[in-house]
């Protein structure tokens, strides 16, 4: 048996994956499959990885957190995985190093402005207006020495983030909640109504006018939607 370094896990910061080759009589009696391990780069792995975590569950170290996490932040020291479709406070965009000459205490305060420079959430789509760049820090990726720091997402105001796109993963900032829907599709519906209306019994300013405005609502609903 050998071991096959493979590199990296996609989402995680500081990790190597490791393929244990069996023998060729064990490929064979396994059904020609190999286990896969992840192993921490520069210090131990912490906890269920991937889609083993539950939500709800908290980080024991930033080196389980992994890109497009959401988070629910209980305090600066407490973040907890929840769903990206339930409404969350922070999503995990990357990861960036800090000097080797800087203490986890000078870490703490200099992190969110690194991850601003080298992860800015404009680059994911997020309207600098009204998102700015988070950061976590902890205790192992000092005494492994590698500084790490995980880069997040947030809205400046502390309000919540909510929707993803399914594709990818990501918060999309100007997602449309339900009731936005809703009236998108009354707003449609209505217009059909209103033409058919018009071509069966001739144009009605009234009703014309009142889809105008009911447009208009439905209009200004994902404007401040958006914000």
């Amino acid at each position: 048996m050998r071991g096959a370094d493979g590199g990296g896990p996609r989402g995680l910061a500081d990790v190597r994956s490791f393929a244990v080759v069996p023998t060729e009589a064990g490929f064979e009696a396994a059904g020609r499959r190999t286990a896969c391990l992840v192993l921490g780069a520069h210090g131990p792995v912490y906890g269920p990885l991937g889609g083993h975590r539950k939500p709800g569950s908290a980080f024991a170290d930033t080196a389980t957190m992994q890109r497009r996490d959401c988070l629910d932040v209980r305090s600066h020291r407490d973040a907890r995985l929840v769903s990206c479709a339930d409404p969350h406070d922070e999503q995990v965009l990357g990861f960036t190093r800090l000097g080797a000459d800087v203490t986890l205490a000078e870490a703490r305060t200099e992190s969110d402005t690194a991850c601003a420079r080298e992860v800015p959430p404009r680059d994911y789509g997020f309207d600098p207006s009204v998102y700015t760049a988070g950061s976590w820090t902890s205790e192992g990726a000092w005494k492994t020495g590698t500084h790490f720091v995980v880069c997040t997402v947030r809205k400046q105001n502390g309000g919540t983030m909510e929707g993803t796109n399914p594709e990818e993963g990501v918060a999309m900032p100007g997602s449309t909640d339900g009731s936005t829907k809703a009236m998108g599709v009354v707003t449609v519906g209505g217009l059909v109504v209103v033409t058919a209306y018009t071509v069966a019994l001739g144009s009605n300013g009234w009703l014309w006018f009142g889809w105008v405005v009911l447009g208009l609502i439905t209009l200004g609903m994902v404007a401040s939607r958006g914000s």
